[in-house]
């Protein structure tokens, strides 16, 4: 597997692809896509930080914590389709 596709196969951007395609998505679902929680968290704290994604929690019982894209997370997948499309073509 070459850069690129290790790149786009990493767990930021399955995330980030995941809830382009779903618009949201609760932690359960988002740790079927990564190999284990330590690495979805990580994940998420960097995606958070940089302000792709938001989290919101439903004070339900138990309480749930929805993940989705924010405008600047929708702009990136935008141009990692893009990116997917030129890289897959070689």
């Amino acid at each position: 597997m070459g850069v690129w596709e290790k790149f786009l196969n990493s767990s930021e951007v399955r995330i980030l692809m995941y809830l382009s395609q779903e618009k949201e998505a609760r932690y359960s679902r988002l740790k079927e896509l990564v190999n284990s929680r330590a690495t979805l968290d990580w994940a998420l704290r960097a995606l958070l930080k940089k302000e792709l994604v938001k989290r919101t929690i439903v004070d339900t019982r138990p309480i749930q914590t929805i993940y989705s894209l924010t405008p600047k997370g929708e702009q990136v997948v935008k141009h990692l389709a893009e990116l997917t499309k030129i890289v897959l073509e070689e």
